[in-house]
């Protein structure tokens, strides 16, 4: 019996290393979308998790003004330079941990169930680590009229290699094919890491703004921005064991597993406004803007096993197993994004400061993609069962291959409207407080042709008895995929500002967030031919489609962050800030600082 007890096990380790073909999911649903594309990124000076949508408009900053408005020109006084400078720390958790980050290597042993599915997934992925520092210049080099600067970012970043949910192909130990379960137990024993190679991924970003303005006249300005993004991201991981399970038998076990996911990413954006000046207390001002740009991406994945116990037909007992999988996918999106926005400031009385924006933005993206997907799985065994004589063996095989190559497009239209009010509530206190909406429909169109082929056998004879199963499909056929999702975020920034001397400030802001997403998701799989042979019987369909539609669903999010700021003012014209962003979720911690550093000369 302790035997027949180590044999199970090894049954169970030998079926453990098959995937499952998800097969009626596009694979663009694989690709992982970034907050970094076909969206204009400036200097944001207060730019921290959830304030930086509201930052702009809100808070009066040289950077973000022009972001606001690139003919929003800076008065520096007798001045003629204005620098900026700041270190970050990066957030102490993903914004998007529960989404993106999933098992890898060994740990996957102990998946037994579906990736988590997340409807935002496709409108919402990754948020990128922050600039290792970000610099920004702003001057008048020849008097008041014509200002030149500039802004550099730069993203350096080695972390843990992670997996990203992939929809169309995902490991599920224990299964075939088909999901048909090959053993019906789990696997409870230890498991030893024998040798590790790779496993990180680098993200390397250079971002950077040029700034051109001109004061026309004491009311007319224009003003011009040039963003030039390049962003790239490496990772791989590899996992490699090469020893017996035990060495009471004579066997040989190895493993192999390696996964890539490379990204490069580039835009080119321009944008150019212009501000009047109508009376000594109310400006207004308009701007429009063009953005070009790609990203282009890839996934690689590969993972082999072999295990053998004694040889095949030979020995009076043996057990193999060989599994072979390999997938690679790539992306390219190329889009072009049209923005234009109104803003104004009107000074209602000393004390009183009403000011504005809104912005329309309208984002057309072309979708292409490829996929090919290789599955074989090879079990084979013999053993004899001592409590009635008699010898037992089976055998499974099972192969799944899949090509598929897709076009589509992504189209999204964004409004957003901010107002807020200054108050000068004392001599040394103020408040600021602002209304944000922000609304976007996003809609994903996908064609996907696919040419897919499975089969599965299964044998297993003892004494005079047996059992066989054989089946097969073979498939054409178009997915065509349609994704819809509505999103509404409402915040509301206050700003208190307190002056304790005329070298000591501090600055304590909240914001409270409202986040709204209606989703619609829906496949439809036209089959131009499904041939299906089971034990000899073949059934054919042609032309005939299945629809996959998922509820629509409605998810609401509710945040309210908390943010301070110190700043000293070394002298008349330096600075220094220390800003932190404390959480209180499960305790208390400081989940991002940054030190920030300004000089005027």
């Amino acid at each position: 019996m302790e035997k027949l007890t180590s044999f199970s096990l090894v049954l169970i380790l030998a079926n453990l290393s098959f995937g499952q073909y998800y097969d009626q999911n596009v694979t663009e649903q694989s690709f992982e979308n970034s907050g970094l594309f076909f969206k204009k990124q400036s200097l944001n000076t207060l730019g921290v998790s959830k304030f930086k949508n509201v930052a702009v408009g809100l808070v009066d900053e040289p950077f973000l003004n022009l972001q606001l408005n690139p003919a929003r020109l800076p008065k520096l006084g007798d001045k003629k330079t204005y620098t900026y400078l700041d270190f970050r720390g990066d957030r102490t958790e993903s914004e998007v941990s529960e989404i993106s980050y999933g098992s890898y290597g060994n740990d996957a042993l102990y998946s037994y169930s579906l990736p988590y599915y997340n409807p935002k997934w496709y409108d919402v992925t990754r948020e990128e680590p922050e600039p290792v520092f970000s610099l920004g210049i702003l001057s008048y080099p020849f008097g008041d009229k014509l200002m030149i600067g500039g802004s550099y970012q730069v993203t350096y970043k080695n972390e843990d290699f992670y997996q990203v949910p992939s929809w169309i192909y995902y490991e599920k130990y224990g299964v075939d094919s088909f999901g048909n379960a090959a053993v019906d137990a789990e696997f409870n024993g230890p498991i030893t890491d024998v040798s590790l190679g790779n496993d990180e991924l680098t993200t390397k970003s250079h971002n950077f703004n040029g700034f051109l303005g001109f004061n026309l006249s004491e009311r007319i300005s224009l003003g011009a921005s040039l963003n030039l993004l390049k962003h790239s991201r490496e990772g791989n991981y590899l996992d490699v064991n090469n020893q017996p399970y035990d060495t009471y038998y004579d066997q040989e076990s190895k493993y192999y597993n390696e996964e890539s996911r490379d990204l490069d990413y580039n835009h080119f954006d321009l944008n150019t406004g212009l501000e009047y000046k109508f009376t000594d207390s109310f400006l207004g001002g308009i701007s429009i803007g063009y953005l070009k740009g790609k990203a282009e991406q890839s996934h690689f994945d590969a993972d082999s096993s072999l295990y053998k116990h004694n040889e095949e037909n030979i020995d009076d007992e043996w057990s193999l197993s060989y599994n072979r999988r390999s997938q690679d996918q790539d992306w390219t999106h190329d889009g072009k994004s049209y923005y234009g926005g109104l803003n104004f400031e009107k000074k209602i009385n000393d004390k009183q400061t009403l000011k504005g924006y809104y912005k329309f933005t309208n984002r057309n993206i072309d979708l292409e993609n490829s996929s090919t997907i290789a599955d074989t799985n090879y079990y084979s065994s013999r053993y004899y069962g001592s409590w009635d004589s008699t010898y037992y063996e089976y055998f499974s095989k099972s192969s799944t291959l899949d090509k598929r190559s897709g076009d589509g497009t992504r189209k999204e239209k964004l409004h957003e409207l901010m107002l807020a009010m200054d108050f000068q509530v004392t001599e040394k206190s103020s408040v600021t407080a602002g209304f944000y909406v922000k609304q976007k429909n996003n809609e994903i169109n996908s064609s996907e042709p696919v040419s897919a082929n499975r089969s599965s056998i299964y044998q297993n004879y003892w004494s005079n008895n047996g059992q066989q199963e054989n089946l097969s499909v073979s498939e054409n056929k178009t997915l065509e995929w349609k994704y819809k999702v509505d999103y509404l975020s409402i915040q509301i920034p206050i700003l208190f500002k307190f002056k304790f001397n005329e070298n000591w400030s501090t600055t304590i802001g909240v914001n409270r967030i409202l986040n709204a997403w209606e989703v619609e998701d829906e496949t439809i799989a036209y089959f131009t031919n499904k041939t299906e042979t089971q034990n000899g019987q073949t059934t054919t369909q042609t032309n005939f489609a299945e629809r996959y539609k998922k509820p629509t669903q409605t998810i609401t999010e509710d945040h309210t962050d908390v943010i301070t700021k110190l700043d000293v003012k070394v002298s008349e014209n330096f600075g220094i800030g220390l800003l932190v962003d404390p959480e209180f979720k499960d305790e208390f911690r400081i989940a991002q600082w940054w030190l920030s550093f300004t000089a005027n000369f």
